[in-house]
């Protein structure tokens, strides 16, 4: 991997089993005015930086979706959506267990 890529720990089991509490992330950070499309990122919301799930809708709402179940999904209205602060998309992921899954095969292990 090239050492510009940034990595973030997961503290929670929210996207379990995506990813579990204690397993990292190497992210593609965003740039100014980057088009963003449904898919997996760090984001920040209300002060917590945190891996969800984004998808948009046809009429501009847009959800993040937590893949355990005890957190669903969120919902942002098109106007809503300001509130949500996007950090990096997620290219990688290493698991507690030493194994790992590239997300997209450009990036190199």
């Amino acid at each position: 991997m090239t050492p510009t890529k940034n990595i973030f720990l997961i503290e929670d089991d929210n996207m379990k089993p995506f990813v579990s509490k204690g397993d990292l992330v190497v992210f593609e950070p965003m740039a100014l005015n980057q088009r963003v499309y449904n898919g997996v990122y760090i984001v920040e919301y209300r002060g917590k930086k945190q891996v969800v799930r984004v998808q948009f809708l046809i009429r501009g709402d847009m959800l993040l979706i937590f893949d355990n179940k005890e957190n669903d999904t969120i919902k942002f209205k098109y106007h809503e959506r300001g509130r949500v602060i996007f950090i990096g998309h997620v290219v990688a992921r290493y698991f507690k267990d030493g194994s790992y899954k590239i997300d997209y095969p450009h990036i190199e292990p």
